[in-house]
Formats: C-alpha cells, sequence, structure tokens
C-alpha cells in the first residue's frame, strides 16, 4: 500500500496525476482537476487507455467527438475509449473533476515522445487537453 497527497504531483496548472511515477504500476491512474468559468479543455484517453471523468463539484457544458452536446453536473460521469474525445467548458465559477483510467486490454502503449510535460517515468501522457 502506498500514501500520498494529491498536490505532491502537479501534472499542470489546475491538474494533479497520479500515475506511475508515484504508485510503480502502469495499469492505471487518477486525474484530479479544477477550471475556472469559461475555461475549456479537451478530454481524450489516447490510443490504448480508457477513462471515467465525473464531476465532482460544479456545472459543464460539454461537447463529443460525435457533436452531441449535454450538461454534466455534479456526480454526472462520462466514458471514454481510445480516441474518444469531450470538450468540457466549465458553467459555474469552479469546476472539480476527476478522471480515472487504464488500459484497454491487449491495447497497451506508451508513447513517452508524446508527452510534453510528463518524463519517461510518468504514466500518462499529455493526450487530455489539445
Amino acid at each position: 500500500m502506498k500514501r500520498a497527497q494529491i498536490k505532491d504531483y502537479v501534472f499542470r496548472p489546475g491538474e494533479y496525476i497520479v500515475g506511475a511515477e508515484a504508485t510503480g504500476s502502469h495499469a492505471c491512474y487518477l486525474l484530479y482537476g479544477s477550471m475556472r468559468e469559461g475555461e475549456e479543455r479537451d478530454f481524450s484517453p489516447g490510443e490504448g487507455h480508457e477513462e471515467i471523468l465525473c464531476v465532482i463539484e460544479g456545472t459543464a457544458a460539454a461537447r463529443s467527438t460525435d457533436n452531441q452536446e449535454f450538461v454534466l453536473e455534479k456526480g454526472h460521469w462520462i466514458f471514454l475509449e481510445g480516441m474518444e474525445s469531450v470538450v468540457m467548458t466549465a458553467r459555474s465559477p469552479f469546476l472539480v473533476y476527476v478522471i480515472a483510467g487504464g488500459h484497454t486490454p491487449g491495447g497497451h502503449s506508451h508513447h513517452h515522445s508524446d508527452h510534453s510535460e510528463q518524463s519517461d517515468s510518468s504514466d500518462h501522457s499529455d493526450q487530455h487537453h489539445a
């Protein structure tokens, strides 16, 4: 068992990730993020990964790869596989979300050259945000 505080694992401003660097495992990762009203982010697990994104606090407008538009509120979640993506725009003063992710069976691949803000020892790439 390992324990730590998520604030010790900064991924980028407003996001923290617990992945292989923290756990020693490439099987799963957890991302905690926050956005201010009007801020927009593109989320996509990337090839060989799948994720559950859950809004913990606040409201967001969202648009999927196939142009479905919907609202995500506290407790709402979406499941994304591979190259599926969703663009979220914070519609409340402060939005908090978590992403739990892992590898698809037989689909695990890491392209560490794509990690613009992470070291090669990290389990998660910069694919979340365009």
